[in-house]
Formats: structure tokens, sequence, C-alpha cells
């Protein structure tokens, strides 16, 4: 079963039920019948702290993911664990992206599905492979943001529904954080950081020469 839980700071996931069976087609598509998986959305703090505490990192991300250890290992057709997923940070990588919240957010919820298959992203590497995953499973999505409409009675597209929230959210925010990712990986200038886009960039690079 995947369940989907609010914690401190987090925002409501919409169209959970499309969602669901999506997250189950990976799972299926990866040889696993049977699944226990927690997501919780909180916010920044919160996840910050369990960064904090958990894994001694002392920074802010969008996702944290922890197999069950309890689990029982020699059920290879069973996965279980959690995924804390910080929908501030989602909302405030889509913005600099200039990409809807919801596709942002689906695929920081399919990266910790992967992560708890087994697909690491520490070496350039495993990006690529992560990365070339998190497409192929955006892909096979089957289900389509419910409609919605403005003031005026007009049908709001999925994105257009994504930039009314983003400025609602916004607007509520008064402070400023850092972007973090969810690809952590790093440039040769001072160890920085580098986001998904830049990642990609560099691979585009590499293939230009």
């Amino acid at each position: 079963m995947i369940r989907f839980y609010i914690g401190e700071g987090g925002s409501v996931l919409r169209d959970k039920r499309h969602v669901r069976a999506w997250l189950h087609e990976v799972l299926l598509q990866s040889g696993v019948n049977k699944a226990n998986i927690n997501y919780i959305f909180c916010g920044d703090e919160y996840l910050y702290r369990i960064n904090v505490e958990f894994l001694g990192h002392d920074t802010y991300t969008d996702i944290i993911t922890f197999p069950d250890a309890n689990s029982d290992k020699t059920q290879k057709n069973i996965l279980a664990g959690e995924c804390y997923i910080s929908t501030e940070r989602v909302f405030d990588n889509a913005v600099s992206l200039g990409i809807p919240y919801s596709e942002e957010l689906h695929r920081v919820m399919v990266h910790g599905l992967l992560h708890l298959l087994g697909q690491g992203d520490k070496s350039e590497e495993e990006a690529v492979a992560m990365r070339r995953k998190e497409n192929d499973s955006l892909l096979i999505r089957r289900f389509h943001v419910e409609q919605s409409r403005d003031g005026d009675g007009k049908v709001l597209s999925a994105a257009e529904i994504d930039q009314v929230e983003m400025k609602g959210k916004r607007q509520k925010k008064s402070r400023g954080i850092d972007m973090f990712h969810v690809e952590q990986s790093r440039g040769g200038s001072g160890g920085k950081v580098l986001s998904a886009a830049e990642i990609d960039q560099v691979e585009m690079k590499g293939k230009d020469r």
C-alpha cells in the first residue's frame, strides 16, 4: 500500500488516487508486487531537522528517503520505506526551473521510489541513470489534473492551476531560502552543488563535444 500523509508545513497532494495508481505501475514494471510505502509531505524546516538529526547534513533538501530496516529482505518483490518531501522546496525548485509544481513534485516522488528500489545517484553514472528512470516513469502517467475554473468561469489547464497555486504560496512566504535539489552532484569549482537543470546542461555540453 502507498499512503500519503501531511506533516508539519506540508501541502496536500492533489489527485491522490491517480498518483497512487501511477506509482504502483512504476513498482510493477520494476518487479515489485507488494509495497508498504509512506509519503510524508512537510515543510522546509521539518525536513531540515530530519536531515540534521538522522543524516548529519546541515542543509535544506527536497526529499529524504528511508528504507524500512525491519522489512524482510528475502522477499525481493516486496518494498517498504518512507519518503519525506518538502513541498516548499519542491515549489521553489519548480519556480526556478520554470516548470509546473505538479511536474516537479511527481519527479521528486518517483525519485524517492527509485531510491527505495536501489537506484543511487552519487556518481555521475548513477545520476544519469536516475534521471533516465525518472523520465521513463513520468512518461507512463495516465492521468491529468482535474479541471478547475477561474473567477470568470474559464477552464484552467494543469499549468495554469499550478501557476495560481504558486502565486498564492509565494505571497504567503516572507523569507528567502536558497535552492537545493534532489540531485546532489557537485561541480569542479569549489564543490558547488549542481541542480538537476545544471546536470542536464553539463550532460548536453558533453554530448556536443
